[in-house]
């Protein structure tokens, strides 16, 4: 009898012992997944709707915006030649007819009415030019935000969890717009009420076609973030970037073959194709230019120089871009010599006359 009642007190320690142990688990639980949950207006859940964005720059050459894209089918005017851009391909047609000619004015019209595609997926239908015009210039003063250059490979799946941790229903996401759309319900929720979690291992695809595993959060934000900064240096390497950035303002010769001899020429470039470079104030020499897409990358070819042709003429290619800075390369193809330049923006906005005045007078 003793033995038995002694067995049995072992026995309800015992239990008592794995039952306290069992309740501190479950406390512990949600401390130990929150690192794999997706909380609202987190670093991460910023990077997943940069993603998951629309990249609205695939077809700036018809609309000149990052932040909208234009829904194909659609009917351009191109020079007077009347097309149907079915394809992003296709828009290599528009890009043909515009470098038919050098000194021509290049004029796209868009046949309406045409849909928009804005960086949430939302569709608008836009009746005219004026309204496109007007919609582009409000969303243009939105910081573009968009992660182009790295996508899901979908499908993936999401994990909503009640309080307990236990999994109350998963949700399939089959593209950017679904995303997007989930997103959205995390972000709209009350705080902390939907507990959510993306169902790893998950592959990553780079526009290049190279796809990368990923494992947990922590290894999705490092890969999105290193992702966004490629982004930014293939934006600014890209030729319709490339013109606009060189337009905008002046540019300064900060080093040329690693001194900084030239540095009191500035040179500027005009919509034209009109070159010129300022010593000074006073203006030293004219030219022309403009940019080519090569597999190499954009070349600025500078021609027509009515000095410093030893200096700047022929063709420099971008090594490395930046809105206010470009590297540029030239190989001489006879001497094998190489020679390097690098430019940087100047804009005079804090004075009396900003850059574009500057321009202006420059162009009378």
């Amino acid at each position: 009898m003793k033995t038995l009642l002694k067995l049995f007190s072992i026995t309800f320690f015992a239990l008592l012992f794995y039952t306290s142990c069992q309740n501190e688990i479950l406390e512990e639980t949600p401390i130990s997944n929150e690192d794999e949950l997706i909380a609202p207006n987190s670093m991460l859940s910023n990077l997943l709707f940069s993603t998951a964005a629309r990249d609205g720059s695939v077809d700036n050459i018809i609309d000149n915006a990052n932040c909208v894209s234009v829904n194909l089918p659609v009917t351009v005017i191109v020079n007077g030649i009347t097309i149907t851009i079915n394809t992003l391909e296709d828009l290599e047609l528009i890009e043909h007819i515009f470098s038919e000619f050098e000194n021509d004015d290049d004029v796209l019209e868009l046949l309406f009415p045409i849909t928009i595609v804005l960086n949430d997926h939302e569709e608008i239908v836009i009746n005219n030019q004026t309204e496109l015009n007007a919609f582009i210039e409000a969303c243009q003063d939105e910081t573009d935000t968009d992660i182009a250059c790295i996508d899901f490979q979908y499908p993936i799946s999401f994990s909503i969890y009640n309080t307990d941790f236990q999994v109350i229903e998963t949700v399939i996401v089959e593209n950017d717009s679904q995303l997007h759309e989930f997103l959205e319900r995390i972000e709209n929720s009350d705080a902390g009420a939907l507990l959510v979690s993306l169902n790893f291992p998950v592959v990553m695809v780079y526009a290049n076609g190279e796809t990368v595993t990923v494992n947990n959060n922590q290894e999705l934000q490092r890969v999105l973030n290193d992702a966004r900064e490629d982004c930014s240096e293939e934006e600014a390497c890209r030729e319709e970037v490339v013109n606009m950035y060189l337009q905008e303002c002046y540019w300064n010769i900060v080093a040329y073959n690693d001194n900084n001899d030239l540095i009191h020429y500035d040179l500027y470039f005009f919509e034209d194709g009109l070159f010129k470079i300022i010593e000074n104030g006073t203006i030293v020499a004219t030219g022309r230019w403009h940019t080519t897409l090569t597999d190499a990358g954009v070349v600025l070819n500078i021609s027509e120089l009515t000095d410093l042709v030893d200096i700047l003429g022929g063709d420099w290619l971008i090594n490395e871009c930046g809105h206010d800075k470009f590297e540029f390369v030239q190989e001489n193809p006879t001497t094998n010599q190489v020679t390097h330049m690098v430019i940087k923006q100047e804009c005079e906005d804090d004075f009396e006359c900003s850059a574009l005045d500057v321009r202006m007078f420059l162009n009378q």
